[in-house]
C-alpha cells in the first residue's frame, strides 16, 4: 500500500500561495494561453484524465481517482501541448478529497499555477474548466497532442459534502476525460479542481 502524505500535498500548496498576485483592474476573462500551459493530459493504457502544473512543472495535481487507475503499475504518463511528455509516480494523496500528487519523472521547467483559497471565491464568480475530453481517443487515433478545451460558467452554489469537504457547483459542462482538470477564476488563478459532473474540489 501506498501511504498518503498529507505533510507534503499542504507545503506545495502554502508554499505556491504566496507566487499569488492580483492585478487591481480585473479582467473579462483570463488569457487562454496561461491556461492552456499548466493543464496537462494524465494518460495510461485503461483511459485518461486531466490535471495541472505545481512547483515550476516538477509536479502535477489531480483527482485520486484517475491516478489509482494505473499509477500501481507504473503506466501513468502525463503530457503537455507543447510535446513534452514524463512518466510519473505517487507523490502523495487525499482519497477522502480525490485529490493525488504525482511527481514528474522528468520536469516540465518554466510552467506554475497560482492557487487561490477558497474564501476568495463567491457565488456567481465566472469560472473556466480546462481539461481533456475524450482525449485518449484523440491520440490514439491520431497520434498528436490536443490542445485543452475551456469550457465557461459560474459557481451556482458552495457545497460542503458529508465528508467535511468544500466543494463548489458548476454549470460549466465537465465530460469525461476533464476529471483532475484546473478551474480558474477570471484573472487566471486555480480556484479549484473538476472531479464530478458539476462539482469542483476547492483548491484551499
Amino acid at each position: 500500500m501506498i501511504p498518503s502524505n498529507f505533510k507534503f500535498m499542504s507545503r506545495i500548496i502554502w508554499m505556491l500561495m504566496g507566487l499569488l498576485v492580483y492585478g487591481s483592474v480585473a479582467q473579462a476573462s483570463p488569457p487562454s494561453e496561461k491556461m492552456d500551459s499548466v493543464t496537462v493530459l494524465i494518460t495510461c493504457p485503461k483511459a485518461s484524465g486531466s490535471g495541472f502544473l505545481l512547483d515550476q512543472g516538477r509536479h502535477v495535481v489531480t483527482n485520486w481517482h484517475v491516478a489509482v487507475m494505473c499509477v500501481n503499475k507504473g503506466t501513468l504518463k502525463v503530457i503537455h501541448q507543447n510535446g513534452q511528455k514524463s512518466w510519473v509516480f505517487l507523490r502523495g494523496y487525499n482519497e477522502r478529497k480525490d485529490l493525488a500528487i504525482l511527481g514528474l519523472k522528468t520536469p516540465f521547467s518554466g510552467y506554475n499555477a497560482p492557487l487561490v483559497p477558497s474564501n476568495l471565491v463567491q457565488k456567481m464568480d465566472d469560472i473556466w474548466v480546462n481539461g481533456y475530453p475524450g482525449a485518449a481517443f484523440e491520440v490514439a487515433d491520431r497520434n498528436t497532442i490536443p490542445e485543452p478545451t475551456s469550457t465557461k460558467g459560474i459557481i451556482s452554489r458552495l457545497v460542503t459534502s458529508d465528508r467535511q469537504v468544500k466543494m463548489f457547483q458548476i454549470d460549466a459542462a465537465v465530460n469525461p476525460g476533464s476529471s483532475g482538470g484546473p478551474v480558474f477564476n477570471k484573472l487566471g488563478g486555480i480556484i479549484g479542481i473538476a472531479t464530478m459532473k458539476s462539482l469542483t474540489l476547492a483548491m484551499v
